[in-house]
């Protein structure tokens, strides 16, 4: 009975340590200063998807026979026939092969709001599959019309360009800087893009746990404190919770992870900037 009492002192303690700030970190989007966002705790972005392609095979000979019945334009060495603005699409046939070129899209600004990571995350895929969707319609009702034979099924996926607005730190990056990196470019004055969808996952996600990392480091020692005392009482209440305990420690040094990634991101930036610029614009 004492041996019970004692097991669950130890549990009462962790939770009472790691609790919190377990739960802050698996959802820390009310703790994201966000100029675009209103009184409830959400993630909002405007974000603009640019040139997406899909890439499919090709048969022109299988039957249907490709026999294009629509104008096109014909370019490298007449061996590509482009179709511009094809249901809502570029579509480019090569020999065995045909380019999509979503243009649904244009230069609109999409709206991202969400209430957790996980969202956000759900919703770039949402319109990453919208407009692969589009892709695959564009394509079969081209052969419906010009005849050739796809599979439909994209072979190739390069990665899209997608700007954002909205971000406290971006949106205060001076207008004639340019800047080019591994995961973002800043060529054109209203925006700055990043390649591909994982790359904006990732900024959006680190730039909400950033804003925890300083409580993540403080609670981090206050667990370890707790934990050694666990230890140093009973060893085998340790024994019983460790895998309680490890569960929280991994998660938060996951975090405390992540934001330091974020750290690394913005200093990137930072090295691109003059000193004076940032002492100007960063106010």
């Amino acid at each position: 009975m004492e041996q019970q009492k004692l097991s669950d002192e130890a549990y009462r303690k962790v939770k009472e340590i790691a609790g919190p700030i377990f739960k802050k970190a698996i959802s820390p989007v009310e703790h994201l200063p966000n100029p675009m966002r209103g009184t409830t705790p959400k993630i909002i972005r405007l974000i603009q998807p640019h040139n997406f392609r899909r890439y499919f095979n090709f048969s022109k000979d299988q039957n249907p026979t490709y026999n294009p019945t629509i104008p096109y334009s014909e370019k490298n060495y007449k061996s590509e026939h482009h179709y511009q603005n094809f249901h809502g699409c570029h579509i480019i046939i090569r020999k065995t092969k045909a380019e999509v070129i979503n243009l649904w899209h244009q230069k609109q600004w999409r709206l991202l709001e969400a209430e957790s990571i996980d969202d956000v995350n759900a919703r770039i895929d949402q319109i990453k599959q919208e407009m692969e969707t589009q892709a695959v319609q564009a394509m079969e009702h081209f052969i419906s019309v010009n005849g050739g034979f796809s599979d439909l099924v994209p072979i190739e996926k390069r990665k899209t360009e997608i700007g954002i607005h909205g971000d406290e730190y971006i949106d205060k990056i001076p207008p004639e800087m340019v800047i080019h990196d591994t995961h973002f470019k800043k060529v054109y004055k209203e925006k700055v893009e990043f390649l591909g969808e994982a790359s904006v996952k990732n900024y959006i996600s680190n730039r909400a746990v950033e804003q925890l990392a300083p409580e993540i480091d403080k609670s981090i020692s206050k667990l370890n404190e707790g934990i050694e005392g666990i230890r140093q009482d009973n060893r085998e209440t340790w024994q019983r919770y460790e895998k309680y305990i490890k569960a929280h420690t991994d998660f938060i040094e996951k975090s405390a992870g992540i934001a330091k990634e974020t750290l690394k991101t913005l200093k990137k930036l930072n090295s691109k900037l003059s000193q004076s610029s940032l002492k100007r614009w960063l106010r």
